[in-house]
C-alpha cells in the first residue's frame, strides 16, 4: 500500500480536530481573527476595487445563496466569497502570518462565512473550519517561502485556495477523499504574481479574493465527485516543486495530531 500524501494526512488530522479538542486560545484568536477581518472589510468595501467587483456580480444575479457584507443582497456564495474577500483585503491592513509571508484571514475567511450560510452552520462548526484553514495556509506558506516570494509569486493568493477549501471542505461535511480531492483540486487554481506592488496595485485584493473563491469552488466540485490530485503538494510537478523548487513536504506534516 502506498504511504499517504500530504492532502491525505492532512483530511485525516483536520476531519479529526474536533471543536472540543482546540485549546481555548486557538478559539479565541479565531474570533478575534473574524472580528478583525469584519473591521477592515467595512472600511475596504467603498475603495474602487470593491465597488466594481460588487456592481458587477451584482449585475450577474445568481442564486442567492450568502450574504455581501454591509447589504442586504445575496449572491452564489461562490461570487459572495469573491467580493467579500475584496472587501477584505482592499485596504491591505487584514491579519498577517510573518512565517507565512502572507494574510491567512482574507484567504480563509471570505470562503468560511460563504460556506457557513450555505450549510446553515454553527458557530462552533465556523470556528473550527477558520482554525483549518488557517493551519493549511500557514504551514504551506512557512515552507514554501522565501524561495516563492523570490520567484515573483503573491502568497496569500497562491495559498488562498487551500486554506478556503480545507475550511468549506469541513464545513460541507466532506469525507477524508472528498477533502483531499478539493485539496487537489485547490491547488492547480493557485496564483498570484507580486507584479502588483509595482504596478496595478488594484489588483491586490482581487487576486487574493479569487483566491478564497477558487478554494469554494474546489471543495464544491470534489463534493460532486470531482478529483484533484491526491499528491499535489509533494508531487513530482506538484505545487512545491513548481512555487518554490523544494519538494520536500516534512514541514507541511511535522507535529500533526490524530
Amino acid at each position: 500500500m502506498s504511504m499517504a500524501s500530504v492532502a491525505e494526512q492532512w483530511s485525516e488530522h483536520f476531519l479529526s480536530t474536533s471543536f472540543d479538542r482546540l485549546p481555548d486560545d486557538v478559539v479565541e484568536q479565531a474570533k478575534r481573527a473574524l472580528l478583525d477581518y469584519l473591521g477592515v472589510a467595512v472600511g475596504g468595501a467603498s475603495l474602487p476595487m470593491a465597488r466594481i467587483a460588487t456592481s458587477y456580480f451584482v449585475e450577474l444575479g445568481g442564486k442567492p445563496e450568502a450574504s455581501l457584507l454591509l447589504d442586504e443582497r445575496r449572491l452564489p456564495a461562490i461570487h459572495a466569497a469573491l467580493v467579500n474577500g475584496v472587501y477584505g483585503h482592499a485596504l491591505d491592513m487584514d491579519d498577517g502570518h510573518r512565517m507565512a509571508a502572507g494574510h491567512p484571514g482574507v484567504a480563509t475567511l471570505p470562503a468560511a462565512l460563504a460556506a457557513a450560510e450555505v450549510h446553515q452552520s454553527s458557530g462552533r462548526d465556523l470556528l473550527r473550519a477558520v482554525v483549518c484553514g488557517y493551519e493549511a495556509f500557514v504551514r504551506i506558506g512557512a515552507t514554501i517561502n522565501p524561495a516563492h516570494l523570490k520567484r515573483g509569486f503573491h502568497t496569500t493568493a497562491t495559498v488562498a485556495p487551500f486554506a478556503a477549501a480545507t475550511a468549506v471542505g469541513l464545513l460541507a461535511g466532506l469525507d477524508r477523499d472528498r477533502l483531499t480531492r478539493a485539496l487537489g483540486l485547490a491547488g492547480v487554481q493557485g496564483a498570484g504574481l507580486m507584479e502588483v506592488f509595482h504596478d496595478g496595485a488594484m489588483a491586490k485584493p482581487f487576486q487574493t479574493a479569487r483566491g478564497a473563491a477558487a478554494g469554494l469552488l474546489a471543495a464544491d466540485l470534489a463534493a460532486r465527485g470531482a478529483l484533484g490530485p491526491r499528491t499535489i503538494l509533494e508531487g513530482e510537478q506538484g505545487f512545491l516543486a513548481a512555487m518554490c523548487g523544494d519538494r520536500a513536504p516534512d514541514a507541511l506534516t511535522a507535529g500533526l495530531v490524530d
